[in-house]
């Protein structure tokens, strides 16, 4: 970080809220790096924020996110609009959704209202979607509530689509 603020909020001494600017990095104990122009910590909320873009990388995942806040006692980061997902060193997802959730401790992205995921020529969309594993392409799964569907084409000729009420899928 190149500089930074101390605020203090309400009656109580140890009502703050900390702010860095300036190509910020954080790193939790598993790894897991939060990189943004300006991170908050509220220590009211006990909650790390990021008004504007931020980015995530972990071992196998680099999510790129519209805004975020990261709870470190649940290891849980709250994410608010689009975003941009890469597996495993993968094309990145681009994940269109009002908000999502990533819960590090039990490795699973959520998504609780209707998103749109695409790349290259593949395409998932549905009404809420658990992705369990994203850290491992290889361990990748998914439950994806309906309406649901995925399409794509499969070795550059052949197109498929698939609709359901509900779909699982495994990396």
């Amino acid at each position: 970080a190149s500089g930074g603020s101390f605020e203090q909020r309400g009656g109580e001494e140890s009502d703050v809220v900390a702010a860095l600017e300036g190509d910020v990095a954080v790193r939790g104990p598993e790894g897991v790096e939060l990189r943004s122009d300006k991170l908050t910590f509220d220590t009211a909320t006990r909650r790390l924020a990021s008004p504007g873009a931020a980015r995530i990388v972990a071992d196998g995942m680099t999510a790129d996110l519209t805004t975020m806040s990261y709870d470190p006692d649940a290891r849980r980061v709250d994410a608010a609009g689009p975003l941009a997902v890469a597996l495993a060193g993968d094309e990145a997802w681009r994940i269109d959704a009002a908000s999502s959730t990533y819960d590090l401790k039990g490795d699973v992205l959520k998504f609780d209202a209707p998103f749109r995921a695409a790349r290259a020529t593949e395409v998932a969309a549905g009404a809420s979607a658990v992705f369990r594993s994203p850290r491992n392409a290889a361990r990748l799964a998914a439950t994806i509530e309906g309406p649901a569907l995925a399409a794509g084409v499969w070795r550059g000729e052949a197109r498929w689509q698939l609709a359901a009420a509900r779909m699982e899928a495994a990396g």
